[in-house]
């Protein structure tokens, strides 16, 4: 009877353990299967990779030691078009109504700007001529805004001869999406550095601080051969004229604030 009694408790304990490793086993696999559901697919999930180069697409947007206006100290300035790197860790102020998105610069400064102008696994790039905006890579889907030259734009995707696009446009109060010509675009680096330089000019209030910095442009010789000198060379002209303040106001770049 003890013999019977000592084979039994031997099964039930063999079945148990079995059981057991069964589980852990279908426990594992569920991981795996999770782990690999989560890597698929891409989209805007791939496209705010840490450690992508990221573009800036607003002039002097300040980043900051935390995630907040009120309570972040100023690090430092970004630059329209300057480029940094993309590090992620995305958060919403105290208020919850803005995200903020961790970058470091090309002098190693990090912290916190906000996500809206900072736009991620993307190409700096500035425009060369007038070009319109088309909702979709489709010619018949043309919109009622443009984009002129100087404008800084972050090129986020291609599809034959057109560029998908995030950027400010010089009459625009504000971000614009969308896809372009890409004939209409230069991603030459002094092209690019002259048309930042131009859109601040364009912004002064007043023809002779207009003329004071579209010179500087044109005596500045890092600068010289970019795609932008006649037409600097032009608007220097004009602004010499009797008409110089009615040229500057058809030719003012308006910033538009952050809310």
């Amino acid at each position: 009877m003890k013999k019977i009694s000592l084979l039994a408790l031997c099964a039930a304990f063999l079945f148990i353990t079995a059981c057991s490793k069964k589980a852990k086993k279908e426990g594992n696999n569920t991981e795996e299967n999770t782990e690999n559901t989560d890597n698929k697919g891409g989209g805007e999930k791939d496209n705010k990779k840490s450690g992508s180069t990221a573009v800036c697409v607003y002039d002097k947007m300040s980043i900051l030691t935390k995630p907040s206006r009120k309570e972040g100290k100023w690090v430092t300035s970004l630059a329209l078009g300057e480029k940094v790197t993309y590090l992620g860790d995305e958060q919403k102020d105290e208020s919850g109504k803005y995200s903020f998105v961790k970058v470091r610069t090309s002098g190693n400064q990090e912290g916190y700007v906000d996500a809206r102008i900072v736009i991620p696994n993307a190409e700096v790039a500035c425009i060369t001529d007038k070009t319109p905006i088309y909702s979709r890579p489709e010619l018949t889907t043309i919109s009622q805004n443009t984009f002129e030259p100087f404008d800084i734009i972050a090129i986020v995707g291609t599809q034959g001869d057109w560029t998908e696009i995030v950027g400010k446009r010089r009459k625009g109060a504000w971000i614009d999406k969308g896809w372009i010509k890409s004939k209409s675009i230069s991603k030459d680096e002094k092209d690019i550095a002259t048309a930042v330089y131009c859109v601040r000019a364009l912004s002064q209030n007043t023809a002779e601080k207009t003329l004071a910095e579209l010179k500087k442009i044109q005596q500045n010789n890092d600068l010289k051969g970019s795609i932008f000198d006649d037409d600097i060379n032009e608007m220097i002209n004009k602004l010499s004229g009797n008409d110089s303040e009615n040229y500057r106001k058809s030719i003012n770049i308006q910033e538009g604030e952050l809310e």
